[in-house]
């Protein structure tokens, strides 16, 4: 069975005739030390569209960069915390949404009931906190042709993205990064443009939409949110958004020789440095008052390379640069890459949508609790489950919901949704509640916790989870009068067309208490990956277990933990 899910899982990754089989190398004790920037530095990205989107991030936090270095054609600014719901229909009144997100009582039928139905399949949506454009003076865009000669890289080792490109023939240089505590972007731009007073920098705001673009948000709409000046000061301007029912807070501050004023009625704020050819600014949002001082470009770039570099030294590694098989590179950019995106957008507050921080799909940004182990469960065996820890406390404060949807619909222990926001109600589709994938994964991050840390308070911590989850498990399967054989009835497939039972996906998860085979995003592929070169419980006792035996494939690696 464990080689069955090994093999399945490296066929996901898109790499054929890469076998789970055996390696002849000699066993990792005896290879010196990999050189991690080396690892790290030779996957730096060369991205030279304009209107590319990159993430910058740090977990909780993600600035979308196009190739201009700011949102100047496309991208968005989000964070995990930054859950916004619109008004809800008219004549419909809170106490009428349930808390479970089903109306069904003991029978899953998937029939609307209202405008309610509607409205929580498109509330709670991430929102778009701000947008930071490049512009041209008297508040004229840019288009995308309007930048030539675009060379823009992202380091890897320190996180800040680099772009270089000529407007109107002259030369502009863009610095941007993330800080790795507050949610806040910074830049540095260099120019005869910014010296002249030709180019300046916008930050508007806009209405949330659940449709995904260019930009996430109406920001022709003007009804719905305002945004507040509090206190403005010389360099530095704090704004009060209020969107509906949603409130946050930004900052924004220039370095000196940088001027901010408002425009566009005070949704939009313009920053300029006529003389001077520097324009350096910050910009942070929050939930919460934000510091009296804004941390400048340079330390929060300097604060940017220690984070990146401190995650790239600790936890695991797999160095395959002295491989002969051609695929070698490939397969090694994919594992840097996916632990950058997973590190800048999937160690936040909660579980990450399918697509990350960098826009909304068609879930409105919501996550899928039978995602949870595919974007989380590789922090385990990669030694950075610190990083996973306060997404997964989503289901301890799902607890109460998953135990009255398991009784609303006829069934012991806790019955998890599926499609959630922050309030852990499942957006109302039948398929949300037969679908059962989600349900055996609690357990399975729960062993996870507990071969890192075997101690009481992890079972404490698990105890009820573990025992509701199992108890929901054992009651879901349906006993039929004639036969005497138990079926999961109503399931669902994989295609998602209608009801059966005991399709696949949802006996594999009930027997082995693991996740099935499914479109494996970047967390996937490290868990993969993982099993491949330090093994799971029962591999064969020889270096990297799940690479071919042969000499094409030389396996370095080191702070991998084993497999369950």
């Amino acid at each position: 069975m464990r080689t069955s899910r090994i093999t399945l899982l490296c066929a996901a990754l898109a790499l054929p005739a890469i076998s789970c089989g055996q390696t002849a190398l000699a066993p990792k004790e005896t290879v010196a030390p990999i050189d991690r920037q080396a690892l790290v530095t030779r996957h730096n990205i060369t991205w030279n569209d304009a209107s590319g989107r990159l993430a910058l991030g740090n977990g909780e936090f993600c600035f979308g960069a196009d190739g201009s270095g700011l949102q100047t054609f496309a991208g968005n600014s989000m964070a995990h915390w930054d859950w916004h719901s619109f008004p809800l229909p008219e004549g419909c009144t809170p106490d009428l949404v349930p808390a479970t997100g089903a109306f069904e009582h003991r029978t899953i039928d998937g029939k609307a009931r209202s405008a309610i139905n509607t409205w929580m399949f498109d509330n709670p949506h991430l929102m778009n906190l701000g947008r930071l454009r490049l512009m041209r003076a008297g508040g004229r865009s840019l288009a995308p042709g309007d930048i030539t000669g675009l060379h823009r890289t992202l380091d890897l080792w320190t996180g800040v993205q680099t772009s270089r490109y000529q407007i109107d023939g002259s030369d502009v240089t863009v610095e941007t990064c993330v800080h790795p505590k507050l949610d806040m972007v910074a830049v540095r731009i260099e120019s005869p443009l910014v010296e002249s007073g030709a180019l300046e920098v916008a930050l508007d705001f806009a209405y949330p939409t659940v449709n995904n673009a260019a930009w996430v948000g109406d920001f022709n709409h003007v009804a719905g949110h305002s945004t507040k000046g509090l206190s403005p000061r010389p360099g530095r301007i704090d704004l009060k958004r209020t969107v509906d029912a949603a409130e946050y807070c930004v900052a924004l501050e220039v370095a000196e020789g940088g001027l901010i004023r408002a425009n566009d009625g005070g949704n939009a704020y313009v920053m300029s440095a006529r003389g001077h050819k520097t324009l350096a600014f910050a910009c942070a949002f929050s939930p919460q008052d934000l510091p009296p001082n804004l941390p400048p470009f340079g330390r929060t770039s300097e604060a940017c390379a220690a984070r990146w570099q401190n995650f790239w030294q600790h936890g695991g590694a797999i160095d395959l640069s002295a491989s002969k098989d051609p695929r070698w590179k490939e397969l090694e950019r994919r594992i840097v890459l996916s632990q950058y995106q997973m590190a800048t957008q999937s160690a936040g507050s909660w579980p990450p949508a399918e697509t990350g921080l960098l826009g909304l799909d068609d879930w409105r940004g919501q996550f899928h609790m039978e995602m949870v182990w595919w974007h989380l469960a590789h922090y385990a065996l990669w030694d950075r489950w610190e990083m996973a820890y306060k997404a997964l406390g989503c289901y301890q404060r799902f607890i109460p919901t998953a135990r009255e949807l398991a009784i609303q619909l006829g069934y012991k222990g806790l019955q998890w949704g599926k499609e959630c926001g922050p309030e852990g109600r499942s957006a109302p589709w039948a398929g949300n509640h037969a679908l059962l994938w989600k349900q055996p994964h609690p357990i399975f991050v729960a062993e996870l916790e507990y071969r890192l840390k075997p101690t009481r308070e992890t079972l404490d911590k698990w105890a009820e989870i573990v025992n509701g989850t199992a108890e929901y498990m054992a009651d879901c399967p349906k006993r039929d009068a004639t036969t005497g054989i138990y079926s999961l009835d109503p399931a669902m497939p994989p295609s998602e067309q209608g009801f059966t039972k005991n399709d696949v996906f949802d006996l594999q998860g009930i027997n082995t208490g693991g996740p099935c085979p499914y479109l494996p995003g970047n967390g996937g592929l490290l868990y993969a990956a993982a099993m491949m070169a330090a093994g799971w419980d029962g591999a064969p006792q020889r270096h990297a277990p799940g690479f071919p035996a042969d000499v094409s494939w030389v396996v370095k690696w080191e702070g991998l933990k084993t497999a369950p």
